[in-house]
C-alpha cells in the first residue's frame, strides 16, 4: 500500500496567509455563492479604481515637482 505524497506549494502558503478559512474551504471543494462572486467582482473593480487614482496622483506629484524646480531655477538665475 503506497501513500501518495502531498507537497505544500508556495501558492498554498500565500492563500493560507491571506485567508486560512477560504483556503480550507477550497481544499474541501466548497464553491462560492453567486452573491459572494458578485461581491468579489465589485471588490476587484474598486481595487482597480483605487489603483488608477493612485497612479494619477503620482503623475500630478511629478508635475508639481517639475514646476517647483523650474521656479527655483528661475529664482536662482534672477537673484543668484
Amino acid at each position: 500500500m503506497s501513500k501518495k505524497q502531498q507537497y505544500v506549494r508556495a501558492s498554498d502558503i500565500g492563500r493560507a496567509a491571506f485567508c486560512p478559512h477560504a483556503m480550507s474551504l477550497s481544499k474541501v471543494g466548497a464553491k462560492a455563492s453567486d452573491d459572494a462572486k458578485a461581491r468579489m467582482q465589485r471588490g476587484e473593480e474598486k481595487h482597480q479604481e483605487m489603483g488608477q487614482k493612485i497612479d494619477a496622483d503620482r503623475g500630478r506629484e511629478k508635475v508639481v515637482i517639475v514646476i517647483l524646480l523650474c521656479i527655483a531655477l528661475m529664482l536662482y538665475i534672477m537673484f543668484g
